[in-house]
């Protein structure tokens, strides 16, 4: 976390959000499978779906369950071609890099993740409880001194 805050300028709001979305995902586990197995279902931190998306990107050797190979593709996606980002929502533009130093508000960066980057089918059902996530997240964080 220390990384991406610092050395990738990453704003603790960003993180948080992100944070939050993965948990309702995956609960931050980048084995998760959506359905066991089932490779058109999401897979990983941020249950890419189909989970082939994912998986067949990954270059020989890295495996699928390593967090850090997980990680390194959403990073990759900031500052390249963004595979997962769908940048406009409300008529507001917004690119993963600019999502990734922005300050606003932990609530509307989740609610932006959840709608540019995971895209659910039922979206607003989805939204409070990963702002709930993100901002337990912010507390956490902050007592330890992570970000």
């Amino acid at each position: 976390l220390r990384s991406l805050s610092s050395s990738k300028r990453w704003t603790s709001n960003a993180i948080c959000a992100m944070l939050g979305n993965m948990e309702a995902e995956s609960g931050i586990n980048p084995g998760s499978w959506q359905v066991l197995n089932d490779t058109s279902q999401g897979f990983g931190l941020v249950h890419w779906t189909p989970a082939t998306k994912f998986i067949n990107a990954l270059s020989p050797g890295e495996n699928k369950t390593d967090i850090d190979v997980q990680l390194k593709r959403i990073l990759s996606e900031v500052n390249d071609n963004p595979k997962q980002w769908e940048s406009t929502w409300h008529s507001l533009t917004m690119s993963f890099k600019t999502f990734t130093q922005s300050t606003k508000t932990i609530e509307v960066l989740t609610e932006y993740f959840v709608r540019c980057y995971e895209r659910p089918k039922s979206v607003d059902s989805k939204v409070a409880e990963r702002q709930r996530n993100a901002l337990k997240w912010n507390v956490l964080l902050s007592v330890v001194g992570d970000i």
